[in-house]
């Protein structure tokens, strides 16, 4: 039995629907789902009627305006049982005929929105199964920060809010055994702190290079760790991590916690008392504007307080009074500021 997903981006262009059609021939594949096919309601039955009318297809059109989700399987080899057509993911019940299996899987397109994105955790979570099950596709947020390959910090809290899903559903992130990526070399700022770290590279540039450029490079390593320090401490105070040690420097962990606090501190969505979701900035900002209309934004008539109750209620002391209106001395402000975390604002 084959199985395989591919994001497509767009399948719009008739050179596609060809490399679709050799790709389930030339592999002998059972089941396929197209990710991100970007085709309209319209077009969609056209296409599939043209190119592949000898394969059993699902979308998820009635879920998503886009139909994000294609599902072609091989009506010879494989049958569906059940499914359950939903925005994010189509979770289905196969059987395979050839070695009689009976086996759950839920193709998925993740949103590229975090809030939308809980609710596809939500729906794999109500899907799983004791059973065999098989979850793959795009799901649009990575596991662990090696998996990405642009140079975008992935954001700790969506990395964080994946592997929970995960493990709450008891599933494994099996790793490909044929995809081959080629890695740009990365020089670890950890080598410099190794204690062979100098000579070894003294000894491979003295074959080839003049000893001043290996006085030059020790300047520049001092140099570099001057900066470095500097990086931490701008990194450290705008990421608001405390505590945090010179070997635990991590560009790409702080660029993901700041980031991080960024989305915490933004609102995408909100409710307004009369029920609509507002999706909108502008929306946003207006119910915002009318909730505190609402509060603060009206007259009202202000009780005169009783002279009597000043009169008669519980007073301060003299003494009291008098600490109240001291004067705060300069020892006093010091103690206060300096006793306030370095990083954090007076």
């Amino acid at each position: 039995m084959k199985i395989a997903s591919w994001n497509i981006r767009g399948s719009n262009c008739p050179t596609k629907h060809s490399e679709v059609k050799d790709f389930l021939r030339n592999n002998r594949l059972d089941i396929l789902a197209l990710l991100e096919t970007r085709v309209k309601h319209k077009q969609s039955s056209r296409i599939i009627q043209a190119k592949f009318k000898d394969w059993t297809t699902v979308c998820n059109y009635s879920k998503h305006y886009n139909g994000r989700i294609w599902v072609f399987f091989n009506p010879k080899t494989t049958d569906v049982l059940n499914k359950v057509v939903e925005a994010q993911f189509i979770p289905f019940k196969f059987h395979h005929f050839e070695s009689n299996l009976v086996f759950f899987m839920s193709m998925v397109y993740g949103s590229n929105n975090v809030t939308d994105r809980e609710q596809l955790w939500d729906g794999l979570q109500r899907s799983s199964t004791a059973d065999p099950w098989i979850v793959l596709g795009d799901f649009n947020v990575v596991t662990d920060p090696t998996e990405k390959l642009s140079n975008t910090p992935p954001v700790l809290q969506e990395m964080t809010a994946f592997n929970n899903c995960l493990s709450l559903c008891h599933l494994e992130d099996i790793a490909s055994s044929d995809r081959k990526i080629k890695k740009r070399f990365n020089f670890l700022n950890s080598w410099i702190g190794h204690p062979d770290y100098i000579s070894t590279v003294a000894e491979a540039w003295k074959t080839d290079k003049k000893e001043e450029l290996i006085h030059e490079e020790k300047i520049k390593i001092q140099e570099y760790s001057k900066l470095k320090a500097a990086e931490l401490s701008i990194l450290s105070q705008r990421a608001k991590i405390k505590h945090i040690q010179e070997a635990d420097s991590s560009s790409k962990y702080f660029f993901a916690r700041i980031s991080a606090r960024k989305h915490q501190q933004q609102v995408g969505a909100i409710k307004d008392k009369s029920g609509p979701l507002h999706l909108e900035p502008d929306q946003i900002n207006k119910a915002f504007q009318d909730y505190y209309i609402n509060l603060l934004g009206h007259e009202s008539l202000v009780q005169r307080l009783d002279d009597d109750f000043l009169v008669e209620g519980a007073t301060i002391s003299p003494s009291e009074s008098s600490d109240l209106d001291a004067s705060i001395s300069l020892k006093e402000i010091k103690d206060a500021i300096f006793s306030m975390d370095s990083n954090s604002s007076p």
